[in-house]
């Protein structure tokens, strides 16, 4: 995985989650700091293992490999990582999620709990009546420029 010291962060279906951008000096943002943190980390365990790790860059990290890869399978546990205490955990979820599907629901991360709650909700009864569609594409074509 190659690292990223600084990036950008977005759902843009043709490009990746985290694109690399150059060095840097002097001012840090939200978007960056996430970038060099996620990374930096060397996986010991199956990215899907990993949304469940306990140190949130961890989970942050693993959702982020998880889109870049096309990972359908774990569509349900990116739904669940949207109440995440660690709102980056929740920034990266929903954008993967709108990666994978071209969905919101109308989640925003930042909103306060009872309003992303209610989204959480729209996303679950979706998912519930089979009406998530995952878009075509592969880790192939998302990597191309």
């Amino acid at each position: 995985m190659p690292h990223f010291c600084g990036g950008l962060i977005g759902p843009a279906a043709d490009s990746p989650i985290i694109t690399p951008m150059p060095h840097h000096t002097g001012s840090f943002c939200l978007t960056g700091l996430l970038a060099c943190a996620l990374g930096g980390c060397a996986a010991t365990l199956s990215d899907r293992e990993r949304l469940d790790a306990s140190f949130a860059p961890d989970r942050a990290q693993a959702v982020v490999r998880l889109a870049e890869s096309h990972d359908t399978q774990s569509i349900h546990k990116l739904v669940e990582l949207l109440q995440d205490h660690d709102q980056a955990v929740r920034m990266v979820a929903i954008l993967a999620l709108q990666r994978l599907t071209g969905e919101t629901f109308g989640y925003r991360y930042y909103d306060d709990a009872a309003r992303r709650g209610a989204a959480v909700e729209r996303w679950r009864g979706a998912l519930r009546e089979g009406k998530i569609v995952v878009r075509a594409g592969s880790a192939a074509q998302d990597a191309a420029p």
